[in-house]
């Protein structure tokens, strides 16, 4: 490299640098974040980079990861002396974070509140073992944190990539991938390591936390531990209690017991969620091998994640799900009988032996719930392809040719609570012609109507583009949304929508004449006699049926003749006869070249489309071309289950 000569992307060493977070702790991630950038940006080139725009040194938040890229003079970093000590520099800044998080992780589960009912509960009922169990929920407390942390440490990675494309170094946890001994540097074929950083991202973390969920689950004798305690139960309550007391405390044990058990169902699913997501990881780091032409990448899977363990980890909340549900009903008979039991001044107190039994199968279940709540996020990780980083660090443009009237890429929309994440949508493509009638089908939850909300411009992507009739919704403002809205889109409600003290013609004409159309009225008498209500036009809507509430909204959203049409579950407030009516409708106007999105639950009703997009979790797993109701019942199904 010469200092006369402009600098190519070639030029340049990259390194990405990935770090797990706690998701609920936002200021000491803010913390991280602000030391983060403040070092990548100290290292980065400063002079002779390529692109203008493109920031010097980048930092993303990837479900649990701060994944950093920096861009480096290979003068100063071609040495791997060099690199492993700004490896540790940046390790020293995650230290230094750990060590806030632990301090703050260990005082959050310190006041957690079902560890702290339970400690106040057992200690009630028998006071002289209070430091018994002070010593168990402290217990429980200690290795909890220490298991989170000790993942958190053991989980970052780096890759280096030198100057043509190739990767140099890469570091998964504490353990060095060497590159000439058993990885052939990926050469100049045009990829990136943008390719990679998403899923070693991901494989670092999945490495340490196998383990440990396997061994949380390995210690769980469910059935056994059920079997005993309902048996001493049941022997407390065929001989009675000494007192009213005696009772009310069994009971309150009892609640513990059974509560626990009972709860932990949904941690159990949990667990599989997150086998399933690291399953997962292997086609994708194949898809990554052949895209890079670097077989090596797949033999970082296999090296790294222990299938056998994952599939025992599937194995056991399966079973401990099939043991829970069996003892279902026991348990909620328990809680009765406890009620029903007789006193009997002559029987024997609760015994001690009974509480350490309850107290051993909580402290086991309530360390894996605390371990797996943790990793609430890892089911939701996306891999984009060229890496979300590379692909987020690229200026969107405000227009764009395609022959698409409405063509999205990489929608992300998460809405954060005080306490989880809602993952609505995650990674979502979609392209649609002029003329299409889509219809957007899945489970509840799944992320139609945020979809359908982002595609209108009625919300926004916290990443991603939506180009609609060839203009980037992302980039707009309020007032040009409105605009663009008013003359291009209309929307069909489920709830009509409609403005109670307006006529039904009213409401056909009220967003013409916010338009400025011509004649309104002789338009909207056309609309409402084309949908078969012109004697309506004068009725308000509460003398209407939801069917001729909904028909009187579907001639207002056609009043400007927009280009697009999105209905939100048009028939979910409708009987199936007119549902399907209304579908017809629409299948007309469809035909008329009239482009139409509609999200529905309703199968059968989705068959009016041309294509049916699946959406599961956020993400779309099929598409399906013309399918007739039994094909999509089957898939739906299928990829629902």
């Amino acid at each position: 490299m010469t200092s006369n000569k402009k600098k190519n992307v070639n030029d340049f060493i990259y390194l990405y640098a990935t770090f797990p977070f706690v998701k609920r702790d936002r200021e000491n991630f803010d913390w991280l974040y602000k030391k983060m950038y403040k070092q990548m940006k100290k290292i980065s080139a400063k002079k002779g980079f390529p692109f203008r725009r493109k920031p010097l040194a980048a930092l993303y938040e990837l479900n649990i990861f701060l994944q950093c890229k920096a861009s480096l003079l290979p003068h100063k970093y071609s040495e791997k002396n060099a690199r492993v000590a700004l490896e540790k520099d940046l390790y020293g800044i995650y230290s230094q974070y750990n060590r806030r998080i632990e301090k703050k992780l260990k005082k959050r589960l310190k006041k957690d509140v079902e560890l702290m009912d339970t400690k106040n509960i057992l200690k009630k009922v028998r006071p002289q073992l209070t430091s018994t169990v002070d010593e168990k929920i402290d217990a429980i407390v200690l290795e909890s944190a220490n298991n989170i942390i000790n993942v958190l440490r053991q989980s970052i990675s780096y890759i280096w990539d030198m100057p043509g494309h190739e990767i140099d170094r890469i570091i998964i946890g504490t353990t060095p991938i060497e590159i000439n001994g058993n990885f052939t540097p990926l050469k100049n074929n045009g990829a990136t390591i943008g390719d990679l950083a998403d899923d070693v991202s991901f494989l670092s973390l999945a490495t340490q936390i196998i383990p440990i969920l396997h061994n949380l689950l390995s210690k769980i004798e469910l059935s056994q531990h059920i079997e005993g305690i309902i048996e001493e139960l049941n022997k407390l309550v065929d001989t009675g209690l000494p007192s009213e007391h005696s009772r009310q405390n069994l009971d309150d044990i009892n609640a513990i017991f059974v509560g626990k058990v009972l709860s932990i169902r949904e941690d159990l699913w949990l667990a599989r969620k997150i086998v399933e997501r690291i399953l997962e990881l292997e086609n994708e780091m194949n898809d990554a091998a052949t895209e890079l032409n670097n077989e090596n990448i797949k033999k970082l899977y296999e090296d790294f994640i222990r299938k056998d363990m994952l599939q025992e980890i599937n194995e056991k909340a399966e079973q401990f799900e099939a043991i829970i549900n069996s003892y279902t009903m026991q348990l909620r008979k328990m809680t009765y009988k406890i009620a029903k039991c007789p006193i009997n001044t002559n029987a024997s107190p609760i015994p001690e032996k009974l509480i350490f039994k309850i107290l051993e199968l909580y402290a086991m279940l309530e360390r894996f719930r605390i371990f797996v709540q943790m990793w609430y996020d890892l089911p939701f990780f996306v891999n984009v392809e060229t890496g979300l980083t590379e692909t987020f660090m690229q200026k969107q443009d405000k227009t764009k040719v395609t022959p698409y009237i409405i063509d999205a890429t990489n929608l992300f929309k998460t809405y954060h609570g005080k306490e989880t994440t809602t993952y609505a949508l995650r990674g979502v493509s979609l392209k649609i012609k002029p003329g299409e009638f889509v219809a957007i089908v899945g489970p509840s939850g799944s992320g139609k109507t945020t979809l359908l909300n982002l595609l209108s411009g009625l919300d926004k992507p916290d990443k991603g583009e939506i180009f609609v009739d060839g203009k980037n919704l992302a980039l707009m403002t309020e007032k040009e949304l409105v605009a663009f809205r008013r003359k291009t889109i209309a929307f069909i409600f489920q709830d009509f929508a409609l403005l109670q003290e307006f006529t039904a013609l009213e409401n056909v004409v009220l967003p013409g004449i916010l338009a400025g159309a011509s004649h309104p009225y002789a338009t909207g008498n056309q609309l409402l006699e084309q949908v078969g209500i012109s004697e309506y036009k004068t009725h308000l809507p509460l003398q209407l049926s939801g069917g001729q509430q909904q028909r009187v909204a579907m001639a207002r959203a056609f009043i400007n003749s927009p280009k697009i049409i999105f209905a939100d579950e048009p028939t979910g407030s409708l009987d199936k006869t007119t549902g399907l009516k209304v579908m017809e409708l629409l299948k007309t106007w469809n035909k008329k070249g009239f482009t139409i999105i509609i999200v529905t639950h309703d199968l059968e009703m989705a068959t009016f489309a041309d294509r049916v997009v699946i959406l599961v979790n956020g993400k779309v797993k099929e598409e399906l071309e013309h399918p007739d109701a039994d094909t999509l019942i089957k898939v739906f199904k299928q990829i629902s289950d």
